[in-house]
């Protein structure tokens, strides 16, 4: 009997063994591979006054918003976003929370409101659906996000996303158009600030042409200029840009604008006579400028303290329209490298009222600063990726091997029994 139970216990006890080296060499192999396990980082955003980062990485079947704390470095929640294969996305803030535009093949538009605490809301549901690039339809214009362009269905449609809220003018023959429309376009400089105003064209079925305006009413209407027959096109553009901007209280003979030749320094302009005037007189110059419009107040003028950027430090202010005032922005703005001013790849973000200017780039990084003082915050998609390894994770150790057990794969499955 004796041998017999020595006998059962060697079946269990030699598989056993075998099992737990194989164990051993697969959690080994693990660590070393633990780089491989983390997500590319396709966007990034802070929140919530800096305290939150929201990172952009690519999911199944789209794309995942994962929501972490800025202190702890530990994951909140994760937030699916339906995204085609390009996984292209728009971004903005309102209300304190971010707005991130998506779209996908079955659904269409996506457009996701998601709040500090994780909260997300849909404002679209599937009822849009785009032809093209998202990047064509949507952009994030004076803290708005506006859409435009010819849905699925041969509709054409033009929309923003103001304080959180959806609206959508649809442009047939009953908003006062001759004829129905069977094309659309974005009127050339509407969305980089080159024009007052944002303005679509489109062309009618009689063969004229409307101009819309990309800014809706109190009315969620979109206003709407006939172009008269036989005029020419850049002065019925003109004409319309004044109009709608009147209408959204723009004064379009005041623009601010770089100015195309060295040292680039911000002018006023007068888009009406198509007329240059002087530098805008910051605290100190700025040179290799660009102008950031943030919101129905405040504009940034971001740059170089030195004609030539590569000899300077980065500089900014902060212009409020209502007080006429700037605020000092070269102190925090200094951290950032000489690169960054002619990238042109960074976008600045902040809302009225709100103290924090929020930043991010087409490198995959993002910032904030306090605009009452304080220092800037960077971080980059590789810095955020070590947050994903636990501690201990990248090395053997008995948390890595507990988090290698946690998993749970085959081999650990068969092991355990």
């Amino acid at each position: 009997m004796k041998k017999r139970i020595n006998l059962l216990n060697l079946v269990f006890f030699v598989p056993a063994v075998i099992l737990s080296f194989a164990v051993w060499n697969d959690y080994k192999q693990d660590v070393a591979r633990v780089e491989d396990r983390l997500q590319t980082v396709e966007g990034l955003f802070y929140l919530d006054g800096g305290s939150k980062v929201i990172s952009l990485t690519d999911g199944s079947d789209g794309m995942d918003a994962i929501l972490y704390d800025a202190a702890t470095h530990q994951e909140v929640t994760t937030i699916h976003l339906r995204s085609n294969i390009h996984n292209q996305f728009v971004g903005t803030y309102q209300k304190g929370n971010l707005v991130i535009a998506t779209t996908d093949d079955s659904s269409g538009l996506q457009l996701n409101v998601i709040g500090p605490g994780g909260h997300v809301e849909e404002l679209v549901k599937g009822t849009l659906e785009f032809d093209g690039f998202l990047t064509s339809a949507v952009h994030h214009w004076n803290g708005r996000m506006l859409v435009g362009g010819e849905t699925a269905n041969d509709t054409y449609v033009v929309g923003e996303v103001k304080d959180g809220v959806f609206q959508t003018a649809y442009l047939n023959e009953d908003t006062g158009l001759p004829a129905r429309p069977t094309s659309i376009s974005e009127v050339m400089g509407s969305f980089n600030d080159s024009r007052a105003v944002p303005l679509y064209e489109l062309d009618l079925k009689d063969g004229s042409t409307a101009y819309v305006s990309g800014l809706l009413n109190a009315q969620h209407k979109a206003a709407i200029r006939i172009s008269p027959v036989g005029g020419s096109g850049f002065d019925a553009e003109d004409l319309a840009e004044q109009q709608f901007a009147a209408l959204a209280g723009v004064d379009p003979a005041r623009l601010w604008r770089t100015e195309s030749g060295e040292p680039k320094q911000v002018r006023t302009y007068d888009a009406v006579k198509g007329i240059w005037g002087n530098v805008v007189k910051t605290p100190a110059p700025v040179y290799q400028a660009a102008v950031f419009p943030l919101n129905d107040r405040e504009t940034l003028i971001f740059g170089s303290t030195a004609k030539d950027e590569r000899k300077g430090q980065v500089t900014g202010y902060l212009y409020d329209r209502q007080t006429r005032s700037f605020t000092d922005l070269s102190q925090p703005l200094s951290s950032l490298e000489p690169e960054d001013v002619s990238s042109g790849t960074l976008s600045f973000f902040k809302e009225t009222g709100d103290a924090t200017l929020y930043f991010t780039d087409a490198e995959k990084s993002a910032g904030w600063l306090n605009v009452k003082g304080g220092t800037l915050t960077r971080m980059t998609g590789e810095t955020l990726q070590t947050w994903q390894i636990a501690e201990g994770a990248d090395r053997i150790s008995w948390t890595s091997f507990a988090h290698y057990l946690k998993r749970g794969n085959a081999l650990v499955i068969n092991w355990a029994i």
